[in-house]
Parts: structure tokens; C-alpha cells; sequence
């Protein structure tokens, strides 16, 4: 039920500032059932699954202005349900987000920018990390 909510949200969100109240609410990282059947619905090559993964980036950017706790959580669970997705981060400017507890594992952020970002408790095992930026911040 959760994750027909987060996708029904999604589906609902204002493209400029897409608000998802559902990922706001707890960690979803070892939610790993909600994850799989999220992350299934963003397809790499589906123009609208493109358009809900840009949503998903959109949410992890406003962690970057908005410092409150739910939008730490909400960009938290859209970087890992991205990375779940198998969806690459590479050559995006992330800086000064805040996704503290998300999953990364595996993941592909070859030269993305995370310069001044919040990135403790963050799981990078085994991620491709390659020409990132990783000056300034929080581990």
C-alpha cells in the first residue's frame, strides 16, 4: 500500500516542485519489498518512467534549500529508490543535499557533483564513484 501511494503522489506532484508527503514519513532502506515494487515502475528507457525519475532528482535537489527533517527523509528515499532502479547518477549537480541514511550501494555516480552535502550514514558499498566531487562534506 505504501508504495501505490508514493507512486500515485508521484504521478500527482508538481513537476517544478514535486512534493511527496508519503517519502517523508520514515527511511524506506530496509523496506526492501516497497523499494522493488517503486523502483520496477521506473523503467531506464520509458519516456514516463523519465519523467517520475526527474521528480524523484527534483526531491533530492530541494534538500539542498529546504533543511528540514522531511525533506532530508524524502530525499533519502528517492535517492535510494532511484538507486534501487538501477537509474545512474552521473553528471548531475547534487550539491548541498542532504540524503543522510540512503542507499547507494552499487551505484552509478561517476563525476556527479556532492560538493557541501550531507551524505552521513549514507551506503556506498561498492558504488561507481569515479571524478565525483565529494569536497566539503558530511560523512
Amino acid at each position: 500500500i505504501i508504495a501505490k501511494k508514493v507512486l500515485l503522489e508521484l504521478e500527482q506532484a508538481n513537476d517544478d516542485k514535486p512534493m511527496v508527503v508519503s517519502l517523508e514519513q520514515q527511511l524506506l532502506t530496509e523496506e526492501h519489498q516497497i523499494l522493488q515494487l517503486i523502483a520496477r515502475q521506473l523503467p531506464l528507457f520509458d519516456l514516463h518512467a523519465m519523467r517520475l525519475q526527474e521528480k524523484l532528482f527534483k526531491i533530492i535537489k530541494a534538500s539542498s534549500k529546504d533543511k528540514s527533517p522531511q525533506a532530508a527523509i524524502a530525499a533519502a528515499n528517492a535517492a535510494t529508490i532511484l538507486n534501487t532502479a538501477k537509474v545512474p547518477f552521473s553528471g548531475r549537480d547534487l550539491r548541498g543535499i542532504n540524503i543522510s541514511g540512503a542507499n547507494l550501494a552499487y551505484g552509478i555516480l561517476d563525476r556527479v557533483n556532492l560538493e557541501a552535502s550531507d551524505l552521513s550514514k549514507v551506503n556506498f558499498e561498492r558504488a561507481w564513484l569515479q571524478q565525483a566531487n565529494l569536497k566539503q562534506e558530511l560523512l
